[in-house]
Order: structure tokens, then sequence, then C-alpha cells
């Protein structure tokens, strides 16, 4: 009787999989159709652009000629006029303009002066000088439609937020790390329960997402937790470096809300201050957090933002959980988000990437606690 109530159990689920499969296809393929007519309408407007390029460059020739008139002519001093205002020469002001055009396939267009990233080289080159492992990195981007919803979804109430992403610097990875990567990847069964993946794709984890580099960063996107050099990593038009303090220290009133395995550093770094009061140092926690990091790159992408203890992570959820044994000491705690503040639309209990930029505080003003991040650096494009 038990074994065919698990049967029937089993089946329902597949069924239930099976169902919410199709429904996905059908909203990805329902959300791609205006795309579609979107793409067609873009390659239509250039088409346009160059017959009436076409028709402003010829035009008033062809009908000076046709009709023996002089006064077209004076039609062709207008652009002239326009395109020398502050430029040199008719050419340097035809070359500046294009310089300033960027085009892409996918919508076929082609965009007027996009302004790339805001983070420059010279930004770049003082973040380098300053990192340090076990840095947590914060970068935003303009102009996406994804990072428009991300930004109000990361800010508390109607507060719009800054970044979009978080990461966590770790420093040199040697192919030596290799072995140590992926080492605490796991996948969930049909029943929930998260279980140590198959060797195969261990493998495939250290084959395709890790990789060595003098300066790199572990985080999570689309792909899954992986490495990625720091230099790829700043582009971007936001960035910020937070920093924990060098002492973490033991603080009262707080429950804790990770619960960590026994046996493990971290759980025995919670003990220490949960317990015993006492102290620890950044460069331990910092030893701990990128152990972490480095055992769960290969675990998958948490589209569905679920639940903090879970093994797939968000970006802020894998920096989190990298930080898990001291998050209460450092007062990160998970916070009510939603879409635009309106407390019925994705309303959800997690952390986004402005929580983490919320606790820190700039270094030496005197209103820093004991057990808060400091930032480091950011970019002037941070409000």
């Amino acid at each position: 009787m038990e074994d065919s109530f698990s049967k029937d159990v089993t089946q329902m689920q597949g069924c239930m999989s099976c169902l919410a499969s199709l429904l996905s296809a059908f909203f990805v393929g329902l959300i791609r159709l205006p795309f579609l007519f979107y793409l067609l309408w873009c390659a239509a407007g250039l088409v346009v652009l160059f017959l009436l390029v076409c028709g402003l460059l010829l035009g008033p020739g062809l009908l000076a000629i046709k009709y023996d008139l002089w006064w077209p002519w004076l039609l062709y001093a207008v652009p002239f006029a326009w395109g020398l205002r502050g430029r040199p020469s008719p050419l340097a002001s035809f070359m500046a303009w294009v310089g300033t055009l960027k085009f892409f396939c996918r919508p076929l267009c082609v965009v007027e002066d996009p302004g790339a990233y805001k983070i420059k080289g010279r930004d770049i080159r003082a973040i380098l000088e300053k990192l340090k492992p076990g840095d947590i990195l914060l970068r935003g981007y303009d102009g996406y439609v994804d990072g428009f919803f991300i930004r109000r979804l990361s800010g508390v109430g109607d507060k719009v937020g800054n970044f979009t992403h978080a990461a966590l610097y770790v420093g040199a990875l040697k192919e030596a790390d290799r072995k140590r990567a992926a080492t605490d990847l796991r996948i969930q069964d049909k029943a929930g329960n998260w279980l140590p993946a198959p060797e195969a794709l261990k493998e495939a984890a250290r084959k395709n997402l890790f990789d060595t580099g003098e300066q790199m960063v572990i985080h999570s996107m689309g792909q899954g937790v992986h490495a990625e050099d720091i230099l790829t990593f700043c582009r971007c038009d936001q960035l910020a470096v937070l920093r924990l303090p060098e002492v973490i220290y033991a603080t009262d009133g707080f429950k804790e809300f990770f619960s960590l395995e026994k046996g493990t550093d971290e759980y025995a770094m919670q003990q220490r201050l949960l317990e015993k009061k006492e102290e620890l140092s950044r460069d331990e926690v910092v030893t701990s957090a990128l152990r972490s990091a480095l055992s769960k790159i290969g675990s998958a992408y948490d589209f569905e933002c679920g639940s903090l203890e879970d093994h797939n992570f968000t970006c802020s959820e894998f920096v989190y959980y990298c930080y898990r044994s001291i998050h209460h000491y450092i007062g990160l705690l998970p916070r009510q988000h939603s879409l635009f503040g309106w407390p019925w639309l994705l309303s959800r209990e997690t952390i986004t990437p402005d929580d983490f930029y919320e606790i820190s505080a700039e270094p030496g003003t005197g209103n820093s606690l004991e057990n808060r991040l400091t930032i480091e650096w950011k970019s002037a494009t941070i409000v």
C-alpha cells in the first residue's frame, strides 16, 4: 500500500515538473514574440534611415539639375553649418561623429554615443592597489533592463538601490587550487534533499568554471558560481570595495539565523563568538570564507531567490553564505524586499547587494561601528 502511494506521489511530482517546464517554455516564447517584432522594427528603422540619408545627400542636387534651379544647392550649406559648429573641418566633424556610433546585431540597430562603462582605467588601477583577499565587491550598470528591476528590488521601501551584483575577491588562484574547487558541490533530489554531486559533475565544474590568475573574484551569475579575473569584473558603471574589520567582536542579543553544520570551521567560529565571547581576527574569517567560495564553484544560480540555506545562490546570497559564521556580528541580516517597495509585489526576505552597502561606513569618519564593514573605495558615480 505504501509502495503504491509512493509511486503515485512520484508520478504526480513528475507530471508537475513536466507541466512546469512546458509553462516555462510557453512564457519564454510569449515574451520573445514582442521582442521579435521590436527587432523587425529596428531593422526597418535602419532602412528608413539609409533612404533618408540618401535623399538628403542626393535630393537637392537632383532637384537643381532636373529643374535648372540654383537655390537647392544652398540646402547643402545647412548640414555643413550644423556640423562645423566647434569642429575644425567638415571631414573632422564627420569622422568625430562616426566615432560615437555603435552597431548591434540583436536587435539590428545603431546607437549614438552609448557612453561605454563609467569605470575607467584610472579607477581600476586605484582598486587594484587597495584590494585584499576577502573584500566584498559591489557593482552596478546603467541602461540594462534587468538592472532596472534589480535596483528596485535591492532597496528597502521605495528606495532605489545602487548595485546589481556582489562578489568575493579571493586574490591569486593557482593550478594547485583546482583540486579544492567544487569539493562541496551539491545537487537537489526530487524530494528536496541536498546531496553531494557526482564526481563527474565536480570535474566538469573544475574544468569549465575555475580559472587561474593573480587577482581573481568568485561570484554567482547565470552560469553558476565561477572564478573570473578582476579586470573583467571591473567593466561596469558603479563599483564599491567593502572590507571586514580587523577584529570581529562578540556581541549580545543576537540569535543565529544561519544553522551551521557541526564540526565545520564556520560552526567553531560561531561558537567562539556566541558561547565563549571570544574575538575573531579578520584573517581567520577570510581564510574560512575563501575556502567556502572555492568549494562551491559549480553551484547553480538561484533564479527563484529561495532559501538562504540552500546550495544554489544569487550573487549576494553567495557572499552571505561565505561569511555565514559572522553575519550577525557585522550587522548583516536578511531583510524584507519587494519590487518598487510595494509589499504585495515579489516580496521576500533575502539579502541584496545594497544590504552590504547599507551596513558599511567610510573609514575614519568616526561613525563606524566596531563590527561594521568599511568602504575602502567607491566610484564617483555612487550617490
